[in-house]
């Protein structure tokens, strides 16, 4: 069997992935915590521990657990109409409520999914240019009816609380998620700010690494701004257990299972918890959520039953599942796993 190095650097090469930051942790155990390949390609920067790397879609627990947070303080009810927050919404959105959107069950069209939306992706936008891409066009379901990923709904969520709270998503989040977990390298991403150990992010395309092209923040805003550390990711992780970040309430509030009406979810070993995924897979039912975003690709998935938790954060934004590296990684060196 090969050294663990050589075990993941072969994976990485597989995959076409420049560099990686990789974790595995039992409680506050860390069992693995290593750093591969590069950070910069045409600078030749190795990844080190205080690269800073894009998160993408891994930013909407980060956005459940500051609108869970509001709630507890009775900003926001999970239950009323968006409509009461953020003004102007179309009429067809005005019973989708805060709950809906965290647990993808909307019905509201993903604004990614627009057939222009790659043509302007470089483009910064307001927030109501963002939402025009789909505005006019009818919703997928009654709210609650089915599960469909929607980064419209999560970007909903970033505007009330902006709405709520007189401040920018951002700021919120470094209020009320990383200043409790010190987490100092966690951020809203603006390519404008110098920022050391940035990561470039890359993209593989007709059996090539590219830089990956400019592409506008104000696209992702709430649904995938973040950019982190991998040490800071697993200082987050720690918000999984009761009384660190929230109540124990309020987070088993937050990863209770809130099945779709029609349960289409299912057929992919799923369920939705607010802002998480509830996964049923061969290492056991696990908690978590992946990014993919142009140039990068992250992973975060806590087991409970095991208090084991895997995290990946790479620099190429093709790869298919950005989880199979780190759960590939956690078989190898925990073989007992695959005998859950």
């Amino acid at each position: 069997m090969p050294d663990i190095t050589t075990f993941i650097e072969s994976a990485m090469q597989q995959r076409h992935i420049p560099g990686a930051a990789l974790a595995i942790l039992r409680g506050d155990d860390v069992l693995y915590e290593g750093y591969h390949g590069l950070a910069n390609l045409e600078h030749n920067v190795p990844v080190v521990p205080d690269t800073i790397w894009e998160i993408a879609s891994l930013t909407k627990p980060f956005t459940a657990q500051t609108v869970l947070l509001l709630a507890d303080e009775g900003r926001i009810n999970l239950d009323a109409p968006l409509a009461a927050y953020v003004p102007d919404l179309p009429h067809a959105w005005r019973t989708i409520t805060p709950r809906h959107c965290l647990s993808h069950q909307s019905g509201i069209p993903s604004y990614t999914d627009a057939i222009n939306y790659w043509e302007h992706a470089r483009k910064d936008k307001t927030h109501a240019e963002v939402l025009a891409l789909v505005k006019d066009q009818p919703v997928l379901f009654p709210p609650g009816q089915r599960n469909n990923y929607d980064n419209t709904g999560y970007y909903v969520l970033g505007m009330m609380i902006e709405a709520t709270t007189g401040i920018s998503y951002g700021e919120v989040v470094q209020e009320r998620v990383c200043a409790p977990l010190g987490l100092v390298h966690t951020r809203a991403n603006d390519y404008r700010m110098i920022m050391p150990n940035r990561s470039a992010g890359y993209n593989y395309e007709d059996d090539l690494l590219v830089n990956k092209p400019p592409y506008s923040t104000s696209n992702t805003f709430s649904g995938g701004i973040l950019v982190t550390t991998l040490s800071d990711l697993m200082q987050w992780g720690r918000s999984l257990q009761p009384d660190v970040l929230m109540p124990a309430a309020t987070l088993d509030k937050m990863l209770t299972p809130y099945p779709s009406k029609d349960g289409n979810e299912r057929q992919f070993n799923y369920t939705m918890c607010l802002g998480w995924y509830l996964v049923d897979h061969e290492f056991g039912r696990f908690i978590g959520h992946n990014g993919s975003i142009v140039g990068f690709a992250s992973a975060f998935a806590y087991f409970p039953e095991r208090d084991l938790t895997l995290i990946s954060l790479c620099n190429q934004g093709s790869v298919k599942m950005p989880h199979a590296l780190i759960f590939d990684t956690a078989r190898h060196l925990l073989p007992e796993l695959s005998s859950a």
